[in-house]
């Protein structure tokens, strides 16, 4: 008797392995990460990446905040609730 071909499973833990890897990538090489003024950091200057990243990798860092406890964060983490990112805070 043929076993079941559990190739959905397969596909599923290929892409969960892969996001992994890409968030532990993008954050323990230097290069792939950029510092702002203020000590934070950010992923990329093209807008449409960064938002990837952002919003992609949202769930892992979160955990790794908690984790690590670390002070420094993503910069569009720090902007007030509504602003959009991008634009400065005004003085």
């Amino acid at each position: 008797m043929k076993r079941p071909r559990h190739w959905f499973n397969n596909i599923i833990a290929a892409c969960l392995l892969s996001y992994l890897l890409a968030f532990a990538l993008v954050h323990s090489i230097p290069v792939l990460r950029h510092s702002s003024s203020d000590g934070d950091w950010y992923y990329c200057n093209n807008e449409a990446i960064e938002n990837l990243e952002f919003y992609g990798f949202w769930p892992l860092r979160q955990v790794g905040y908690s984790i690590t406890k670390t002070e420094h964060r993503h910069i569009s983490e720090r902007l007030p609730i509504g602003l959009p990112d991008g634009y400065p805070t005004i003085q």
